[in-house]
């Protein structure tokens, strides 16, 4: 004869009323929880603008640059104000005339079609002419360690924004940047070639 209080297993496991009941008790009490939090939810973060908050979107949108370049503004702040007014985004590259059409749909249903030109093969690559002109004349009377010095203090930045060292001014050198009047030996020294 069974125990009253147990069911027929189920594929080999003993379930009892009580942890069943139990189970049950739990999940419903799970369930009642999520749905008063869903309620609380519904009423504060899903509730329609009111009246002053609708102005402060408004006057928000009308100085949308201001919000954009303001210096609390964060790169996670822009995608996610990008996320709100774009609903999707198309990038159609023609590798012929090495440009692209972007097509906007924005949120309330607008789009706009852009065309843009790709960079040149390479651009990204080449370090910014007027820093290799000021390497060139550098190159004729400092070392390589005065050069990535002087490029420093001056502000000039690598293609990658890094700032120079004395390895960076070398391997650039190495590219095609000639000494003229500095020798090998000069050019390795800690004095300029003056």
């Amino acid at each position: 004869m069974r125990n009253a209080n147990t069911m027929p297993s189920i594929r080999g496991i003993g379930w009892s009323r009580a942890s069943l009941e139990k189970r049950w008790n739990d999940a419903l009490e799970a369930w009642q929880q999520l749905e008063q939090e869903y309620e609380i939810m519904r009423r504060t973060e899903l509730a329609p603008l009111n009246e002053e908050e609708q102005l402060a979107v408004r006057r928000l949108a009308a100085d949308l640059p201001a919000v954009w370049n303001a210096p609390t503004t964060h790169a996670v702040d822009r995608k996610r104000l990008l996320r709100t007014v774009m609903a999707e985004v198309t990038l159609t590259v023609d590798r012929e005339t090495r440009s692209a059409e972007c097509v906007i749909v924005w949120s309330g249903g607008v789009v706009t079609k852009h065309r843009v030109q790709c960079p040149p093969l390479g651009w990204s690559c080449q370090t910014d002419p007027g820093v290799i002109e000021r390497m060139r004349e550098l190159a004729r009377s400092h070392p390589d360690h005065q050069i990535a010095a002087l490029l420093n203090r001056e502000g000039g930045r690598t293609r990658t924004g890094k700032e120079w060292t004395y390895q960076r001014v070398s391997a650039m050198r190495k590219t095609g940047i000639r000494f003229t009047d500095c020798d090998e030996a000069q050019r390795n020294a800690s004095t300029s070639c003056q």
